[in-house]
């Protein structure tokens, strides 16, 4: 591993001589991934900032992602983290919001970019003792990825172009309902072991949520990050919060990023569950940043269909294939085990897609309540710091 990081970083100073003239050594003082280091830049001039982040790509680091048969996944994760960062960067409502690129070469798998700064994540905040700093926290993340999706709203044509800059081919949406097979594997299996059988008319409800998905409405289109976790962002020197980690950005239904208050954070390893006000709270907020340009997440009715479809997409295609996987449910998830994580997930599931479809939810409650019966959980706690 050492001899491929001399590589990346030799790459890099060089990248970063060419596009900033600026010749300097560099030196990994932080190792945050396999490929993502913090980089202190040693004889730079003064256009090149004391420390930056290198990110490489998988054919550049031994990196098990990237193995055989899921190589090209890598690739457009690496692609798309470089087309996310050279296109927010380009937005002047997010400045110093999100890293600017000094320097980069998707060929060449390295990408040189700004040092948001050593400040804690809101999910360092959320696993600590201060409540009063963890609520201000949410609240500024919802805002920050509203204001994301509000000011890309629009300029999705200028992502398309940047993104096909970078190659190989972009998936057009991380999250694409996949005609409920997660769901039946899910019902045939681990579901039927624990008693759960569903209503006659889920099969048509998820019908329903896939052609959604399929064909989002352009009123409710934007770029997302795709992946807000409360780890995937620091608070910086000025006491913002700056966001980072594009590799799973897209262009997609602005519903999905509900999911991260509504749920929340469903593709996080940093879970807990969060009291329904609060909740109801940071959508609101969310639901005002992205309103600033986004007249459709105005309408109430079309809101609370966004809200339960986007949580619906995620239950059939991703949250039960947690609960199917044996090795996911037991790994920490966070203050949770991921026995925990995954029945408290499915309860919020169950309530927050109520409105909308009936028989999805009863078996989500259905569902919820077994597997808490079947693993012995009694109560979920929430982040330390709201406890």
């Amino acid at each position: 591993m050492v001899e491929q990081e001399i590589d990346v970083l030799c790459d890099a100073a060089g990248l970063l001589a060419d596009d900033l003239d600026a010749a300097a050594d560099l030196e990994v003082v932080d190792r945050f991934r396999v490929n993502v280091w913090r980089v202190a830049v040693r004889g730079g001039s003064r256009d090149v900032p004391p420390t930056v982040i290198v990110r490489a790509g998988p054919d550049r680091v031994s990196d098990p992602r990237s193995q055989p048969g899921d190589g090209l996944r890598w690739h457009e994760v690496f692609a798309n983290e470089v087309a996310g960062t050279r296109f927010l960067a380009e937005l002047t409502e997010l400045e110093g919001r999100v890293p600017v690129e000094l320097a980069g070469d998707v060929d060449r798998q390295v990408l040189v970019s700004q040092d948001l700064g050593t400040g804690p994540s809101v999910a360092d905040v959320l696993l600590a003792d201060d409540r009063d700093r963890a609520l201000a926290l949410l609240e500024q993340h919802a805002a920050m990825l509203g204001d994301v999706a509000s000011a890309s709203f629009g300029k999705t044509d200028r992502y398309a172009v940047i993104r096909s800059d970078c190659g190989p081919p972009a998936s057009p949406h991380n999250l694409r309902p996949t005609g409920g097979a997660a769901l039946h594997r899910f019902l045939d299996g681990f579901a039927r072991d624990v008693g759960v059988v569903p209503a006659d008319d889920v099969d048509d409800e998820v019908a329903r949520i896939v052609s959604a998905a399929a064909t989002p409405p352009s009123d409710w289109t934007a770029y997302s990050p795709a992946d807000a976790c409360p780890d995937n962002n620091v608070v910086t020197e000025d006491g913002r919060l700056a966001m980072f980690d594009f590799g799973y950005g897209a262009v997609r239904h602005l519903g999905l990023d509900t999911t991260y208050f509504s749920l929340p954070f469903p593709t996080c390893w940093c879970y807990a569950p969060l009291p329904q006000n609060l909740r109801s709270h940071l959508l609101e907020t969310y639901r005002t940043a992205v309103g600033q340009r986004v007249p459709a997440v105005r309408d109430d009715d079309a809101w609370t269909t966004a809200v339960a479809w986007a949580a619906a997409a995620w239950f059939i295609d991703w949250i039960v294939a947690v609960a199917i996987a044996e090795d996911t449910r037991e790994r920490q998830r966070g203050p949770l085990s991921g026995k925990a994580a995954v029945a408290s997930q499915v309860a919020t599931v169950a309530e927050v897609i109520a409105p909308v479809y009936g028989a999805l939810s009863e078996l989500a409650s259905r569902t919820a309540a077994s597997l808490q019966a079947r693993w012995g959980i009694t109560e979920v706690p929430t982040y330390p710091a709201l406890r």
